[in-house]
């Protein structure tokens, strides 16, 4: 099970938010307020979305997911924590309504708590009662100090009208610290247990609000993390593989570890498949801890780097790998990729080694042979916006509106030149024919040669092209899957799954 943040650890070294004010008369950000500059660096700085701060809450409330795990348990503990009934503990330690002798609200029930017997009887009970023991044992459980994220993930901006655009959560982060004030200022006694009650509601409002930000379709995580991937490569030496068959790849098991680290903690932490509890024995011998994110990422990194690991350890993530490759595939690539037999997906057979194993059967189709030659494996997690990755193909951008004229020029020759700068972040396709990697650049000129129907790209990472009615341009054509000539007409008349060829460097 998760382990809660150790929120004294964390605002250790981090400056608070101690004003509900976004601007200076100046028109600047506050200095101590939820878009300082001095708190989180200068807009446009990478700072800004990487620092976090933190407000003081003045009061201590229960965190969010424990929150839950006592609502489960016992609803009647919300009674005593909203301080509508007063509790006591029976000779049982069992929490029981007195109206009499009992206490009430959120500090009472802190102090009760370690004493209080909760009613187990089930696996899933047991689980969440260990689980809230041990986060109190942690100081974990209930928190006096709330993160704020950085102001790049809920930004503000001043619009063309000169009004400020302020993203919703920063509207949760203000009613949190107005609430500070007040609990700090109450004093102790009925008042501050009421403020305390209003603070943990709007504490579990904001914890809501997060994991609505972070999850579902166009979540946080899905946008910055789900678009990429670069961390679920591998590179790898390849020998036959006479047992596998002609639609399997053999990779080692640190390989393996690496492209499949999320669906393993998956397996691990979501599942029953594996004996979680004798791995947390382990984990407990090995390094101390408890079965959590942290320590089994700790173990995965140490697989990765061919560090020794205990053998129990080890084999039960081998085993969890196992169920986490079942069904899925990889795509293998051996560059240069100039047909489709070079870029195959592979179910996975994890074996011992350093090295990549392939059926015999595939070796032509990836022009490859076993003395030292390598091939790339991934895994690819994207969510592509088909509109913008297809947007700026070959087309004549002189008609497309995308571009202002910026100047007139005839040479010796008679040849006048129009040229024409982009109005806005343009960006043309290329491929590198050696190893098949298509990129994306940004156009700086583009220029229209009269009378000889000649026409101009210049880019700032690959040679300026030219193309004309008699000279004709080198392109990779993706459909046909090789590399041809063109007309300047033809590719301008169906520039679909044609790529410029990138200068050699």
């Amino acid at each position: 099970m998760l382990k809660f943040l150790d929120l004294k650890d964390f605002t250790t070294d981090k400056t608070p938010i101690t004003s509900t004010q976004f601007l200076t008369r100046d028109n600047e950000f506050h200095p101590e307020g939820l878009f300082s500059e001095e708190i989180f660096g200068f807009e446009g700085s990478k700072e800004r979305r990487t620092t976090f701060s933190y407000i003081d809450l003045n009061c201590n409330v229960i965190h969010p997911s424990g929150y839950k795990l006592l609502k489960q348990l016992d609803r009647k503990i919300l009674t005593m924590l909203s301080t509508e009934k007063y509790f006591s503990l029976d000779s049982e330690n069992r929490l029981v309504e007195d109206e009499k002798n009992g206490v009430t609200g959120i500090e009472s029930f802190k102090n009760l708590f370690p004493k209080i017997k909760f009613r187990g009887e089930t696996d899933t009970r047991e689980k969440y009662i260990k689980k809230l023991k041990q986060s109190f044992n942690d100081e974990t459980l209930f928190i006096n100090y709330i993160p704020v994220i950085p102001p790049d993930f809920r930004p503000a901006y001043e619009d063309e009208n000169g009004q400020w655009i302020i993203d919703s959560l920063n509207d949760i982060y203000l009613s949190i610290l107005r609430k500070s004030f007040q609990v700090g200022g109450s004093g102790k006694g009925e008042l501050f247990d009421l403020l305390n009650y209003d603070m943990q509601n709007m504490i579990n409002k904001h914890d809501d609000f997060i994991r609505d930000k972070l999850g579902k379709k166009h979540g946080a995580i899905r946008n910055l993390t789900l678009g990429k991937r670069a961390d679920f490569t591998g590179r790898g030496v390849i020998t036959p593989g006479p047992d596998l068959k002609g639609n399997e790849v053999g990779l080692p098991f640190r390989m393996v570890v690496k492209l499949f680290e999320p669906f393993i903690l998956h397996v691990i932490l979501r599942t029953n498949k594996i004996d979680s509890d004798r791995l947390n024995n382990e984990l407990n011998k090995h390094l101390g801890e408890e079965l959590s994110v942290d320590s089994l990422q700790r173990v995965l990194n140490s697989i990765k780097n061919d560090d020794d690991v205990p053998k129990t350890i080890y084999d039960l993530i081998w085993e969890a790998g196992e169920i986490a490759i079942y069904n899925r595939a990889v795509i293998a690539k051996r560059d240069p990729v100039l047909h489709q037999e070079s870029l195959r997906s592979f179910y996975v057979r994890i074996v011992d080694g350093n090295v990549i194993r392939i059926p015999t059967t595939v070796v032509g189709g990836f022009g490859a042979d076993f003395d030292g030659d390598s091939i790339k494996s991934n895994i690819f997690i994207f969510n592509i916006n088909e509109n913008n990755l297809l947007k700026y193909k070959l087309e004549d951008l002189k008609h497309s509106k995308l571009f202002k004229l910026n100047g007139t020029k005839e040479k010796n020759t008679g040849i006048i030149v129009e040229k024409y700068e982009p109005q806005e972040d343009l960006e043309i396709e290329s491929i590198n024919p050696k190893t098949g990697e298509i990129s994306y650049n940004k156009i700086t000129e583009y220029s229209v040669h009269k009378n000889v129907d000649l026409y101009k790209i210049s880019n700032k990472n690959f040679e300026t092209f030219w193309a004309s009615s008699d000279h004709s341009m080198i392109i990779y054509d993706e459909i046909d899957k090789e590399i041809k000539k063109i007309s300047p007409t033809e590719l301008l008349n169906n520039p679909k799954g044609k790529y410029l060829i990138q200068k050699e460097n």
